[in-house]
């Protein structure tokens, strides 16, 4: 088997599948002053988040998602230039109100 030229040629064995399901942002919050009825706050709650946690994909590149170069130039659409990938994080915040 062969590979194919298209007309900018570019040979085809080059490009890969990159469809991705993530698991963007989530988000879990307790309420401190309900769940165990603590005295002296009118709001005390805890939340935890996360970014960017779980990326689904058979895309062998760091990151299917990432930027691909510029939007006018037809030698870089579809082109992974090895670009910095959407980073994991993760936060804690605490509210509190009086």
């Amino acid at each position: 088997m062969y590979a194919e030229v298209s007309r900018n040629g570019t040979k085809n064995y080059f490009y890969e599948d990159a469809s991705f399901a993530r698991l963007r942002n989530i988000s879990v919050g307790l309420d401190l002053v309900k769940a165990f009825g603590v005295k002296g706050f009118r709001k005390l709650q805890l939340v935890a988040s996360a970014r960017n946690l779980y990326t689904l994909t058979n895309y062998t590149g760091m990151d299917p998602e990432i930027s691909s170069g510029t939007n006018n130039s037809a030698w870089d659409r579809g082109t992974d230039h090895n670009s910095m990938p959407n980073l994991r994080s993760y936060q804690l915040q605490l509210n509190i109100g009086f």
